[in-house]
């Protein structure tokens, strides 16, 4: 759980200091990280019908190019999401 923090931590910080992102990529990945840390601090709260895993792909595929560190932190991110069953 951890790591999870940790990695959430960073890519904050990464997002704040990167001022070459799409303000709407931007605020949808915030609203990702969000709902992370409200699952991390609620693990048997709502459930939501469609996998967080899936959708932080869809972001990271869209951060490689433009942004490899964001794009890399997001897979350390799906990863541990994935172990975690989350």
């Amino acid at each position: 759980m951890e790591e999870l923090r940790d990695t959430l931590a960073r890519l904050h910080e990464e997002l704040s200091n990167t001022r070459e992102i799409d303000e709407d990529l931007r605020q949808e990945l915030r609203q990702a990280l969000d709902e992370i840390s409200r699952k991390i601090e609620h693990p048997h709260g709502d459930r939501d019908s469609s996998p967080m895993g899936d959708r932080l792909e869809d972001l990271t595929l869209r951060f490689e190019s433009s942004h490899p560190i964001v794009a890399q932190m997001m897979r350390e991110l799906v990863r541990t999401l994935s172990q975690m069953g989350i």
